[in-house]
């Protein structure tokens, strides 16, 4: 007889290890739990219990799907070379109109990192740019600053001194860091006020020797580490004694999305006027385990370029998925009708967003994703996705024998059940809604329920000019 030690349950262990003695001359007879030697297995069936455990998390660890603990899933994601996503910070778009009527200067600016404040529910929050933005007189004597894009948080700065290394990492010691906020500048000395601008290696289409391009990874801390090339792979390295100065955008722990009214005092003594394009949106929390799962291999299969429709995908849940819950894409030829040279994207985006909001981030995929990686000539059309209702007439009968709860109270909870169902199973593109399936809840709600029945009516709101549009389209195009 043997000892099963991968066994992970303590009491099934020690009885094995009860009945391995029991089969040997010298125990046949023995009382094992009448004895000192019943402590003796307690410590054997700990330790094999434990041994076990070790080894069975260290066999799920090994791998990205069944690994448990954040830092593995991490490591195995940068390995198929994806970095998850950080805390990010929420967004507005705005315009700034500057009046300057008898001014001396035709052009103004708005600096990187300007601040802009909005309150929201009577809490403050600062918005900064991440970049400069220039802007010309008009003939009206104003300077007009279109699309300008706010992050909410706190300014900080991190500096590091470089050296020869190619092992050394610089570790950014903030968890609340927007890493696509950051700002890589390396100055030749601390003395030096040039520097050169160093590039997230994502950000840029093809890396020679001579490319000033750096990279991140989380830690198993949580924090990022931005490290180097090497001169001879993955770009240019700084030298021994530059200085590298990093900033960015420090979230905050509240959730500042829905700013409306903005105001800055960068201007001094002149009219500023601010118009919000864009409510700010997309504050969100680290990508969480599951979602590094699902989007990790997807970004590893797409090589960081817009090709096939599942491409599209990946992509765009990858680097906006603070916005969205879920995307779905499709070729041209599989549209209807048919319309070569286009891919076709619906997105389905998160509680509480304005048409406006939904509008620039379309415009945001667009232009820093799609227009950027897909192949020359394909163009990226939005489709609305349309919702479909399902009225659902449910009845049930229940034995007031078996349960001491009101026929109410079983409504009740049957409804709350359907209503759960639907957020969790039936969110999604490409969700199947199956009757069958919901029924089988219902009836396994309570032994009180001793059968259900439930009438199924699919409805869709129609825009009647619309459809009629459509309809005349759809003639003219079969002649």
């Amino acid at each position: 007889m043997t000892v099963n030690t991968s066994d992970l349950d303590f009491i099934n262990i020690k009885s094995e290890l009860k009945t391995y003695f029991k089969n040997t001359s010298e125990f046949k007879d023995y009382d094992f739990d009448a004895s000192g030697l019943s402590s003796i297995l307690d410590v054997l069936a700990y330790n094999t219990h434990i041994n076990a455990l070790i080894a069975n998390m260290a066999i799920n660890e090994s791998f990205l799907t069944t690994s448990q603990l954040r830092s593995s899933v991490v490591g195995h994601a940068e390995s198929l070379g994806y970095t998850p996503r950080s805390k990010s910070s929420s967004i507005a778009v705005i315009d700034v109109t500057v009046s300057d009527p008898g001014g001396l200067v035709d052009q103004e600016t708005i600096p990187v990192r300007s601040p802009f404040i909005t309150a929201i529910d009577q809490t403050a929050f600062v918005f900064y740019t991440n970049q400069n933005y220039i802007a010309t007189r008009n003939a009206n004597d104003e300077f007009l600053f279109s699309d300008v894009k706010v992050y909410e948080g706190e300014q900080r700065t991190k500096t590091f001194f470089a050296d020869d290394s190619v092992d050394t990492v610089f570790v950014i010691p903030d968890e609340n860091i927007d890493t696509s906020t950051m700002i890589v500048q390396v100055y030749e000395n601390s003395n030096a006020n040039v520097f050169v601008r160093y590039k997230n290696i994502l950000d840029v289409p093809a890396i020679t020797n001579d490319s000033r391009v750096y990279m991140l990874r989380e830690s198993p801390n949580g924090d990022y580490e931005m490290y180097f090339g090497d001169g001879e792979l993955l770009g240019k390295r700084p030298k021994t004694g530059n200085v590298i100065e990093v900033s960015y955008i420090s979230t905050s722990q509240k959730n500042a999305n829905g700013a409306v009214a903005f105001r800055t005092n960068i201007f001094n003594g002149q009219d500023v006027t601010v118009t919000t394009k864009m409510p700010s949106a997309g504050a969100s929390e680290k990508e969480t385990v599951d979602e590094i799962k699902i989007n990790a291999p997807r970004a590893f299969a797409t090589q960081q370029r817009l090709v096939t429709a599942d491409d599209y995908v990946a992509m765009i849940q990858s680097n906006y998925g603070q916005y969205i819950s879920d995307v779905i894409a499709w070729g041209g030829n599989d549209n209807i009708p048919p319309k070569f040279g286009s891919v076709f994207v619906a997105l389905n985006f998160q509680d509480g967003y304005t048409d406006t909001v939904k509008d620039e981030v379309k415009t945001l995929i667009r232009e820093n994703l799609t227009d950027f990686r897909s192949i020359m000539s394909i163009e990226t059309e939005f489709v609305d996705p349309e919702i479909v209702y399902l009225k659902l007439m449910t009845s049930f009968n229940i034995d007031s024998t078996l349960s001491t709860a009101n026929s109410e109270s079983y409504r009740q909870q049957i409804s709350d059940l359907i209503s759960s169902y639907f957020l969790d199973k039936l969110d999604s593109f490409g969700d199947i809604f199956r009757r069958s399936n919901l029924l089988s809840l219902i009836d396994e709600q309570s032994p009180a329920i001793l059968n259900s029945k439930m009438t199924v009516n699919a409805l869709r709101q129609i825009n009647i000019r619309t459809f009629f549009n459509e309809v005349d389209a759809y003639h003219q195009l079969r002649g």
